[in-house]
């Protein structure tokens, strides 16, 4: 998942076929961080990603 120059911190984004209680991990990749763990929330079908700040980042979503 990729926010580039987005204007929000919270990112939400539907997902479907993945259980709602699947493990989901994730790494981030911005200006301060290189592919650390990072917390997220997971729950009625949807990802929530709250960036650190308002600049670009990316994250690596795995679901298990």
């Amino acid at each position: 998942v990729v926010d580039y120059g987005g204007m929000e911190r919270t990112v939400t984004i539907p997902v479907m076929g993945v259980a709602p209680d699947a493990r989901v991990t994730c790494r981030i990749l911005d200006h301060g961080h290189d592919l650390e763990p990072y917390a997220v929330s997971f729950g009625g079908g949807e990802l929530t990603l709250v960036k650190p700040d308002f600049f670009s980042a990316a994250f690596v979503v795995e679901f298990e």
